[in-house]
């Protein structure tokens, strides 16, 4: 579960685009920490497998970080 506010998320299987892997998820922004700052990410960026981000919630949401391929009926 998401609580309203900022929340860190990652440990996906894979690399997806935010907007797939935060569809139902009420957020307003998305931060990675790059090159020494935090960067602004947005819906269309691919979120890395191996990575952490801060998300902005405005409202308590649920998310199951994805495990696993994606096959081909799922694309």
């Amino acid at each position: 579960s998401l609580t309203p506010g900022w929340n860190l998320i990652g440990t996906f299987s894979n690399s997806y685009d935010a907007q797939y892997i935060l569809g139902s998820v009420n957020y307003s922004s998305i931060y990675a920490y790059q090159n020494g700052m935090f960067e602004p990410i947005n819906s269309t960026t691919l979120l890395q497998g191996e990575k952490s981000y801060w998300i902005h919630v405005g409202s308590p949401s649920q998310f199951v970080p994805l495990t696993g391929l994606i096959t081909e009926n799922e694309q």
